[in-house]
């Protein structure tokens, strides 16, 4: 079945994979997902767009294939094949470029459902749309805390602006004005989440010795060494 379907889509002609994409109405037809590019890259926008001059950009709802540099190495003669370490390195560091957001740690987290998870809580993560991701100010807090998985929460240990656009005016933060809203409505970008975990182990001794908190990207240390950090 699944060679069957792979001959229908001819834009996996040089290499296909179905990670973050879906089929359209028409069988010949399969687009990036949204959940393809909602992640930050782990080396910086511009340092992974530098590493991919000249491939395909992967944007959601579009159709080009994924960066040959994203996924395998390319011999003399120009012959493209599968590496397992260039595409790690690629969800690692450049996943927003390359459209594997869906496969990092932000969507695949092993997550253990906490109390409170009742019938209804279950028909709202069941019913998730990624509209309401980014939208919706009264699921996000709880795609956060009960089903992270699909929004990309994984990282946000259940704590989540539930209006999205509190990161680009963190003014709202100091606010007195504002105090209320900023604790309700603003609680990751405000800090006001209840717990703010490094999830590596061994943060202290990589600022010790190697000045981590000053020369990784923000989003990496927000998602490995948050606490050590002060990134919370």
């Amino acid at each position: 079945m699944l060679a069957l379907l792979l001959l229908l889509i001819p834009s996996c002609l040089s290499y296909c994979d179905l990670d973050c994409k879906r089929l359209e109405d028409d069988p010949s037809k399969m687009v990036w997902t949204e959940r393809a590019t909602y992640c930050e890259n782990g080396y910086g926008d511009a340092h992974c767009d530098s590493l991919y001059v000249g491939q395909p950009n992967v944007t959601a709802g579009g159709s080009a294939v994924r960066p040959d540099y994203c996924w395998g190495t390319t011999d003399a003669n120009g012959v493209t094949t599968e590496n397992l370490d260039t595409i790690a390195n690629s969800i690692k560091f450049c996943a927003k470029r390359c459209g594997y957001c869906c496969v990092t740690e932000d969507h695949t987290c092993n997550w253990t459902i906490p109390s409170g998870y009742t019938a209804e809580i279950q028909k709202i993560c069941n019913e998730v749309t990624w509209d309401k991701c980014l939208n919706s100010v009264e699921y996000r807090p709880i795609y956060a805390k009960y089903c992270p998985n699909y929004c990309g929460f994984c990282m946000f240990n259940g704590c989540v602006d539930a209006v999205s656009s509190c990161s680009k005016d963190p003014a709202v933060c100091r606010s007195t004005a504002m105090l209320t809203f900023a604790s309700q409505y603003c609680k990751k970008t405000c800090g006001y989440c209840t717990a703010c975990p490094d999830t590596r182990t061994d943060c202290a001794e990589m600022v010790r010795l190697y000045d981590y908190c000053n020369w990784q990207s923000n989003y990496q240390l927000k998602k490995e060494c948050a606490k050590t950090c002060n990134m919370c």
